[in-house]
């Protein structure tokens, strides 16, 4: 599989205390990839 120059993701917004017990799932895109990643806010 080739290597992506750019990921994009859309995030939920989720915010206070709910957001800091779960980490959301484009935060740990964001530590975890090596490359560009875009994160797209909620409608």
């Amino acid at each position: 599989m080739p290597d992506a120059d750019l990921v994009i993701i859309g995030s939920v917004g989720n915010l206070g205390i709910k957001n800091t017990l779960i980490d959301n799932t484009a935060e740990k895109m964001m530590k975890l990839i090596k490359t560009d990643v875009l994160v797209l806010p909620p409608l």
